[in-house]
């Protein structure tokens, strides 16, 4: 009898614990297969049996759901903190993009002022704040749907 072999897997695409659960439901449907999923870390640790799926069989069933999946080299956790910093980095500027272009509309709004703002002009401040600090949301409702799920991006 072999031993059970152990793999680690770098994820992408996942936005929340969701996600991870998702993607642990889809590994774990295949026979003699065993996983664990770390969200923050964007890894999953894969256990195969003896007479189990292979490891590509376990990255096909996170692409079916998804999400990507690449085995982890030496390397593997600092290339995700990095892509995690760049995520955090587009995320900042998806937010200050927002806070810039809402901040007329919302003093306006405060003061009263709201009527004397005209619309075309509220249309050309707010169509950015929905459809570039806001377009996460349609790719991940987008992605949830496409691999049979949903989750709040979806709402």
């Amino acid at each position: 009898m072999t031993e059970p072999k152990a793999y680690q897997l770098v994820l992408g695409g996942m936005h929340c614990a969701a996600c991870a659960g998702r993607i642990e439901r889809a590994i774990t449907a295949l026979p003699g297969v065993a996983v664990s999923v770390n969200f923050a870390l964007s890894v999953a640790t894969v256990n195969l049996g003896a007479s189990s799926a292979s490891i590509e069989q376990v990255i096909e069933a996170v692409s079916r759901v998804g999400y990507t999946a690449t085995l982890a080299a030496e390397d593997a956790q600092k290339l995700a903190r990095q892509a995690r910093e760049r995520e955090i980095a587009s995320l900042f500027r998806g937010f200050v993009t927002a806070a810039f272009l809402t901040l007329p509309l919302v003093v306006g709004m405060l003061l009263g002022l709201h009527h004397h703002i005209p619309l075309p002009v509220q249309w050309l401040l707010a169509t950015p704040v929905q459809f570039y600090s806001g377009a996460r949301f349609y790719r991940g409702a987008w992605q949830s749907l496409r691999g049979g799920g949903a989750n709040m991006d979806v709402l």
